[in-house]
């Protein structure tokens, strides 16, 4: 393969520590992957493979770089077979330590678990599991917390109501529950914890000055001033221009001065700076005098004047609202709570660790912390973390350390890689990743270990190497162009995080693109307007249609003309072709529109497919099941017994619950349910009643006693439901989620938890806090389906056409919308309760980390944003609706004249969505004419105007969505009208597939009875099923499913007389099967007999007790006992297994071929004797009545089929003749000859 110069280096380049900045598209798996071959092949010192530690962000990639790396080796052995070296590292290939870090972890807990006293058998816990086991542990937490007397009481009581709400204790439950979860990120978690309480640490000198959030409070006030400024500036340049105010300039003027005073006494101390700001927070008036000018440029002034005395207002408002004593004396009164809120965290996650080590569990962040404590003997002086004797074997083996996806390592997991890489004995560490592509700040991932690396790397006096891989290889230009102008202008330390440098632009590499240029390829930016309409002729009805059908009819129209018209390169022939629905895909920053567009795409003829992760239990399918099992646990639950009998598994009317609810107006539901079938006048309601209620009597009998998962498979068994949702709209997807269903509560049953009713609980629990279960998947990769998910759920991923919609929706900004705001850095910020007065006042830390963290959020959201336009290999599409078309144009010119690359840090903060940022980012492009309010000033640099980038702007009006082409709903509408009439005349024209439609809807498998019958019998179920029924058989050959038995288990039952008859049979049968034949018994032989098999356990103690010993001896006195005296030779429990036709078993048999069954038995007794060959078959049947000759038929007949098979299979198999085939009854010493009698 060629690789590029950067490539290369990375692939080659040793000696110290690497970190590679593979930009989207750069190809750094297979560079990844080739580091890895070369380290293991090459001549000069190769290395072992388990001699370096391959960590990657998911098992598939680990199976994958596994398979790869093999694949390499096969190759190299095969151009060179002497080589041991490549064979040993073959043979170590399935043991090389290429996973996850979490695999990682695990081996080494495993291992090395006794230095923790860990069981290393040790089970990990499944999310269903642990968070039933963390809710019952915190309810048993709050309830010893709440049942302690005296100060400890009153200072919990005080912080459950500084934190909770006049209803019930649910918040702080989740608050308890997101500090320890917060708190277990950090490597050290009652450090994080102690530091929490010692923030709110107030002493007598303390000033606000001194607390650790003043830095980002005061960053954010010179962002505010700095914005007011750029403001001021453009409404200074707008009251010069021609016929604009230039009476207003004065005032401006002072304006100006006046924000820049206030700009040069930020680093005031605050005590000063807040006398300076009240002093400063006056404008003065505009001039009233008149003065001929134009309107529209007099009231643009006039708005940015506004514009900019709110924003001061707002920073008065925010943080000079009180005094800085008052601040410093709500932290004195929230510390209390604070530090009861950490005891409380300390004793619950003690109790968990107690209880998880108790039952030998661990849970995924178990795994990280343990594998830290084994590596780590504790800090050094300057906090850095010791290196074990664990650690340092380690450090000895591995040579290297090479991680994947670096961008996404939290700090436990950074602790882990410098115990294994730091220290000069040490490996080194390799590092790949994409700062611009982290993009999990939910789950803790820290970007800025990548980013300080980033920065330090570069410096001389720094003994390691950064290489930046931009050159992309998924892409088209004219992508990869569109995308780096936005991120030109997002991108800067301050609102985003990290600078775009030149180094980290996409960079165009994949030259196949270059054979097709027919295809318009140009990014497009759709915007959809909802301003009012001017002309009368439009109807209003668009004003009624929802975002998300908008914004669906908006994809259909794109995607239904790329079908029709586009091409792509195909990724394996190289060669153009035309688009599939499987090459489109559709991204959004959540799935919240997603069952609505994809309702409205299937309307509309487009096949879609949305991986939803939400929305799971409220699927009526999963629904209608709950509340099934919901009445099997208590029936007098009037809702979910209602929605059971309106769904299709009863199946009632409105008018038919209406009849049931009169006879029992007062009563439970079920009571009137109970009543309507003793006294209801319907049959057919009573009749449909009647059979719920024995269905629920048989399902909470198996409820009481089965296992959930079971009992859920017969209700789906017994109710035919299952294949009810398999034939409505998306019936696929409805029986996934069923079958979903089935395997969680599998899942839930092989926890430690058991049971209906708490499956129950735990489903209304996650229901409750918001929580879902992310919907069972089923789709195929392969399926030509437009696909529709979340930017995160892409992420790895490419597709040649990318539609990012929802553009214009804002951010979500739940994180700071609480009673308090948890950050890595800074600890908590709280609100602070008067509990007295029940009044909840901001707090300065509150306010302060509502700051960072919007500011965090929107860094990440620029990544995101990074992420889902660098999925797109051919086309990039960006879809967003706006409601006031001119204020939002207004929004974005007020950066047309600004000359720097990067947009405003107000701009960016303030139009915080996708679309405002790429509006505003387009503004300044020469081809952008459509959205500016004033012609481009040539003053703007030359690279801004005229970048290489090509962005189309459609702009088109809700109403022109207003009557799409709803292909299924009129089918539909017509096949109704046609079957409900009765007219074929109305149904479509046959088509030329109609004759083998009608074939295959026709078919008869002619092979039916095959289907049915088994090809396997044993000779008793033949006997069963030839013959009429006694005691001892059963009328099919494969019973129903046994109901559950009640009966006492064995060990609680005594005496042989509790067991069955078989069982007796069973127990005679092997007596006769090992006794000596030729030994002369009596009473006391035979017990003595029987004792020793019972001590060599072939028979247990009751089935001894059981034994008939009479008709032994019987039998041994009998003919047949000096039959077998006189044998030559005696074989006993002869199995047999032939070949019968099968219409010889099956008398129905009806197949035009002929099949064989295979039948199995097995033979009692074979005797030779000096005459020949005689079979005996022992029966341990009671005989009733009197021995007659007409009942002596009765036994032969009954067992005739039987011996036939015996006889045909020992002559057939032997290749001998049977003289004789007795069967001999113990009941009676009855021994008939079935041959001559």
């Amino acid at each position: 393969m060629n690789w590029t110069t950067e490539q290369a280096q990375a692939i080659y380049e040793d000696g110290k520590d690497i970190l590679v900045a593979a930009a989207a598209g750069s190809g750094k798996t297979a560079v990844l992957v080739e580091r890895i071959i070369q380290k293991v092949t090459r001549e000069n010192d190769p290395y072992e493979i388990d001699e370096m530690l391959v960590a990657t962000f998911t098992n598939a990639a680990a199976q994958e770089m596994r398979t790869r790396v093999g694949q390499a080796l096969e190759k190299a052995l095969e151009a060179n077979p002497q080589s041991h070296h490549l064979r040993k590292q073959l043979s170590l290939l399935q043991k090389a330590h290429i996973s996850t870090l979490h695999a990682f972890c695990i081996e080494v807990v495993r291992k090395y678990g006794f230095e923790l006293e860990i069981d290393p058998g040790f089970r990990i816990l499944d999310d269903v599991e642990s968070d039933l086991l963390k809710n019952d542990l915190l309810q048993e937490t709050f309830e010893e917390w709440y049942g302690k007397e005296g100060d400890e009481q009153a200072a919990f009581f005080r912080f459950v109501d500084s934190f909770s709400n006049d209803r019930n204790d649910q918040e702080v439950f989740d608050l308890v529950l997101k500090v320890y979860e917060f708190a277990r990120q950090h490597p050290d978690p009652f450090e994080w914890l102690d530091q929490l309480a010692e923030s709110y640490s107030i002493e007598e000198n303390t000033t606000l000055d001194d607390l650790d959030w003043m830095p980002i409070v005061r960053q954010d006030i010179k962002e505010k001033i700095d914005a007011m400024e750029f403001e001021i500036h453009q409404a200074m340049e707008t009251a010069q221009m021609p016929n604009g105010p230039a009476h207003y300039v004065d005032t401006i003027e002072k304006d100006l001065e006046q924000i820049q005073q206030i700009q040069s006494a930020l680093d005031l101390p605050w005590d000063e700076l807040y006398t300076f700001i009240h002093e400063h927070k006056t404008f003065a008036r505009l001039s009233g005098k008149k003065f001929e000018c134009d309107e529209e440029i007099k009231e643009s002034v006039k708005s940015l004047r506004d514009q900019y005395k709110k924003r001061l207002q707002a920073i008065v408002e925010r943080w000079f609202s009180r005094e800085g004593s008052a601040y410093l004396s709500d932290l004195k009164k929230i510390k209390p709570q604070i530090e009861q809120l950490v005891k409380v965290v300390k004793d619950f996650h003690e109790r968990f660790q107690s209880e998880k080590k108790e039952q030998a569990v661990v849970d995924f962040l178990d795994l990280e912390h343990y594998c830290l404590q084994i590596l780590s003997d504790g800090k050094d002086e300057t906090g850095n973390d010791v290196p074990s004797y664990i650690a340092q074997q380690y450090r000895k083996q591995f040579k290297e350390v090479l991680i994947d996806e670096y961008q996404d390592t939290n700090l436990v997991q950074e602790a882990i890689l410098q115990l294994l890489t730091a220290g000069e004995d040490a490996g080194q560490l390799f590092m790949v990743g994409d700062v611009k592509q982290s993009i999990y700040r939910f789950r803790h991932a820290e970007p800025s270990l990548f980013m300080k690396k980033y920065k330090d790397f570069m410096q001389e006096e720094v003994q390691a190497t950064r290489i930046d891989l931009a050159r992309n290889f998924r892409s088209r230009k004219e992508v990869l162009d569109g995308a780096n102008y936005i991120f030109r202008q997002l991108l800067d330390e301050q609102v985003g995080e990290m600078n775009y440098e030149k180094e980290a632009e996409l960079i165009y590499s994949n030259k196949v693109y270059e054979k097709l240029t027919t295809t318009n390829v140009d990014c497009d930016l759709h915007i959809v307007t909802k301003e009012e309409e001017e002309a009368e002729d439009v109807s209003d009805e668009w004003k009624y249609l929802k975002a998300a059908q908008i914004e669906a009819r908006v994809y259909a129209e794109k995607i239904k003309d790329w079908i029709e018209n586009g091409q792509i390169i195909d990724k394996e022939t190289e060669q153009p072709r035309s688009i599939h629905y499987r090459d489109i895909v559709i991204l959004m920053r959540s799935l919240k529109w997603a069952p609505v567009i994809e309702d409205e795409l299937k309307q509309m003829g487009i096949p879609v497919y949305a991986d939803l992760s939400t929305g799971y239990l409220e699927a009526m399918e999963i629904q209608v099941m709950l509340n099934v099992l919901r009445i099997i646990d208590n029936p007098i639950q009037d809702i979910p017994l209602a929605s059971v009998l309106k769904s299709p598994i009863v199946g009632l009317t409105e008018d038919e619950l209406a009849q049931i609810r009169l006879k029992g107006k007062r009563d439970s539901f079920y009571q009137a349910m109970l009543n309507y079938i003793r006294t209801g006048e319907n049959e057919e309601l009573i009749r449909k009643l009647r059979h719920l209620r024995g269905l629920l009597e048989s399902w909470r009998e198996d409820a009481r006693y089965g296992s959930l998962s079971k009992l859920i498979w017969k209700i789906y068994r017994d109710t035919a439901y299952f294949e009810y949702v398999g034939g409505t709209p998306g019936g696929k997807q409805r029986q996934a989620n069923l079958r979903a269903l089935y395997d969680r509560a599998r899942s839930y049953e092989r926890s430690s938890y058991r049971g209906l009713f708490r499956f129950l609980r735990f489903i209304e629990r996650m229901e409750e806090q918001g929580k879902n279960l992310a919907s069972a998947r089923a789709l195929g990769e392969q399926e030509d389906v437009v696909r529709m998910m979340t930017i995160h759920s892409s992420k790895g991923l490419e597709f040649p056409y990318v539609i990012l919609g929802a553009a214009g929706r804002d951010f979500n900004k739940q994180d700071v919308r609480g009673k308090y705001i948890l950050h890595k850095d800074h600890g908590i910020g709280a609100k602070y309760m008067d509990v007295d007065r029940r009044i909840l006042y901001d707090t300065f830390p509150f306010e302060a980390l509502k700051v960072a963290t919007e500011r965090e959020s929107l860094a990440e959201e620029m990544r995101i944003l990074y992420v889902a336009l660098t999925r797109a290999k051919e086309k990039l599409t960006i879809v967003g609706q706006v409601k006031n078309w001119e204020k939002q144009l207004e929004k974005w010119n007020e950066v047309a004249n600004h000359m720097e690359w990067v947009l405003p840090p107000h701009t960016r903060t303030d139009q915080a969505n996708y679309l405002n940022w790429i509006g505003s980012a387009l503004i300044r492009h020469e081809n952008s004419d459509s959205l500016r309010t004033s012609g481009l000033a040539t003053t703007i640099p030359e690279p801004i105007r005229k970048d290489e980038a090509q962005w189309s702007v459609i702009r088109t009006h809700a109403s022109d969505y207003m009557d799409p082409e709803w292909i299924t709903a009129e089918r539909d509408e017509q096949l109704q009208e046609a079957i409900r009439e009765w007219k074929p005349d109305r149904l479509p024209s046959r088509s030329e597939h109609y004759d083998e439609v009608d074939r295959r809807l026709r078919f008869s498998y002619p092979f039916q009875t095959s289907a049915e019958r088994r090809a396997k019998q044993t000779v008793t179920e033949i006997k069963r099923l030839r013959q009429p029924v006694d005691e001892y058989g059963a009328r099919e050959v494969v019973s129903n499913q046994a109901r559950l038995s009640l009966d006492r288990p064995r060990f609680m039952q005594s005496g042989g007389k509790n067991l069955s008859k078989a069982e007796i049979g069973s127990a005679m049968h092997t007596l006769m099967q090992h006794i000596p034949l030729q030994k002369l018994w009596d009473d006391s032989s035979l017990q003595e007999f029987i004792q020793e098999l019972v001590m060599k356990e072939t028979l247990t103690e009751e089935e001894g007790e059981a034994i008939d010993r009479d008709a032994i001896l019987r039998l041994f006195s009998s003919e047949v006992g000096s039959m077998l005296g006189r044998a030559k030779s005696i074989e006993r429990e002869i199995p047999f297994t032939m070949e019968v036709q099968a219409s010889d078993i099956y008398p129905d048999w009806e197949d035009p071929t002929e099949e064989s069954v295979l039948v199995q038995g097995v033979i009692d007794c074979l005797i030779q004797t000096e005459d020949g060959y005689e079979l005996l078959d022992y029966k341990t049947d009671t005989i009733t009545g009197e021995l007659t000759e007409e009942k002596i038929n009765q036994l032969r007949q009954r067992y005739e089929t039987q011996v036939e098979l015996y006889q045909k299979a020992v002559e057939s198999i032997m290749n001998i003749e049977l003289d004789h085939v007795y069967l001999y009854f113990f009941d009676k010493d009855l021994l008939i000859d079935t041959i001559r009698e």
